[in-house]
């Protein structure tokens, strides 16, 4: 299943929550990261109002969803050799390190020449850009290694994308184009610079040719496997969340020093991406 139809089956999920009050998980028959972040909070909704909770099919999934949210989040029993249970950034910055440290030591073990500084770059500026611009009150991660690829989930209910070029009197048609915007590399920091964190990451994606979807506030992009270049999202309210989401899906191989950065200075020459 893609990410992109993984996110489609959480809003399915929430929108029959919100009508019938029962948080019916039954769909999801296996847990990815993304899965996780996205049923946080109506896990703890339910739980909080007392509603009737449904856990997913799949044993394995339900034991986990069960374990995760009794035991509570980065509890030692949850950790893994391969990924990196749902866990919350904390709102200040320098309590991080930690975090970070152990998500590269899980996702690159094993990588090949320079795979570690890629999932390293990846890491360190999505998580930069949510402490950077989202004025967020919570920002949840999680990461899962699997044999042929690995997948990182990023979401946050800040102030998102398309509010934040708002706010500064940045214009643009509607949401996508707005993170298309961010992804072009136009930031809203004081000193007048191109942000390459995004830019940066969505080149390595198309390199190995992985998959990517980035939502914030009622639109986004998204690359597939199957396609080199990204396209536009629209969401209806049924399928909108609140904040931004950025989602990974991708086998990080073999890559010179001479691409790597190239591709982090978003140099592109012919042939690369």
């Amino acid at each position: 299943m893609s990410i992109l139809e993984s996110y489609k089956t959480c809003c399915n999920i929430r929108y029959e929550y919100l009508n019938t009050k029962i948080l019916d998980m039954s769909p999801l028959d296996f847990v990815l990261p993304i899965h996780l972040a996205l049923m946080f909070e109506l896990i703890l909704d339910a739980k909080r109002k007392g509603k009737e909770i449904i856990l997913p099919s799949n044993q394995d999934a339900a034991s986990y969803f069960s374990a995760m949210y009794k035991i509570g989040l980065r509890d030692d029993r949850l950790r893994g050799n391969t990924y990196i249970p749902l866990s919350k950034l904390p709102l200040d910055q320098k309590d991080i390190a930690d975090l970070k440290n152990d998500m590269l030591s899980k996702l690159s073990k094993g990588m090949p020449t320079r795979g570690e500084q890629v999932v390293g770059y990846i890491i360190d500026e999505l998580i930069t850009n949510i402490y950077d611009h989202s004025n967020f009150s919570l920002a949840l991660v999680a990461a899962q290694k699997y044999k042929k690829n690995s997948q990182l989930t990023f979401y946050d209910n800040g102030i998102t994308i398309p509010h934040n070029y708002e706010v500064n009197n940045l214009p643009f048609k509607n949401d996508w184009e707005s993170v298309k915007m961010a992804m072009g590399g136009l930031s809203t920091k004081k000193e007048k610079s191109r942000g390459y964190g995004l830019r940066s990451c969505q080149n390595f994606i198309k390199y190995f040719e992985g998959e990517m979807l980035i939502l914030s506030r009622a639109g986004g992009l998204y690359k597939s496997m199957d396609n080199k270049e990204f396209r536009s999202v629209s969401l209806s309210d049924k399928f909108k969340f609140d904040g931004t989401l950025v989602c990974i899906n991708t086998k990080i191989s073999k890559i010179s020093g001479k691409d790597f950065y190239n591709l982090v200075e978003c140099k592109n020459p012919r042939g690369l991406i």
